[in-house]
């Protein structure tokens, strides 16, 4: 691990109170609250709850820097999820989420099928207790949804 990473990690410890157990990028995110992040977020479990942070990505043409005038000024987007208020994790085709973010949709997603899977470009759905619908565009689902599990059952 480089010192600029570790050093990242250990202010997010510091931050969290706790020891970061695994740790991700999601390349977008949203939320059904009106919340979209073209560029990336950090999402890690610590004690029994999932943090996402996101992070200012400039925008860029072959490697260089678009300067935008009219550009939204950058606000971060933090918060803590706590595994208990997962209902249920699936995965939904991408521009079925930019639809139900935008519209700012209550009803969640269902699960896309196999041959849709293959073809769309996919995202992960995330349903909590209190209706909030969140969408990672992650590295690995499947480390994801594990990890999930484990939080909820307390083995992680």
């Amino acid at each position: 691990m480089e010192k600029e990473e570790a050093d990242f990690i250990q202010e997010r410890e510091a931050k969290l109170g706790y020891k970061i157990k695994w740790r991700t990028f999601s390349t977008w995110f949203g939320s059904n609250r009106g919340i979209l992040r073209e560029y990336g977020v950090f999402l890690c479990s610590f004690s029994d709850s999932l943090y996402l942070e996101d992070f200012e990505r400039l925008p860029t043409f072959l490697g260089y820097p678009i300067n935008r005038k009219n550009r939204e000024k950058y606000v971060m987007y933090d918060r803590i999820i706590h595994s208990r208020d997962i209902v249920s994790i699936r995965r939904v085709r991408k521009s079925d989420a930019e639809k139900t973010i935008r519209a700012k949709g209550t009803i969640p997603l269902s699960e896309a099928s196999g041959i849709t899977q293959v073809f769309a470009k996919m995202v992960t759905q995330v349903e909590l207790k209190d209706g909030e619908l969140l969408y990672f565009e992650l590295i690995s689902n499947k480390e994801f949804v594990n990890t999930c599990k484990e939080l909820q059952n307390g083995s992680i």
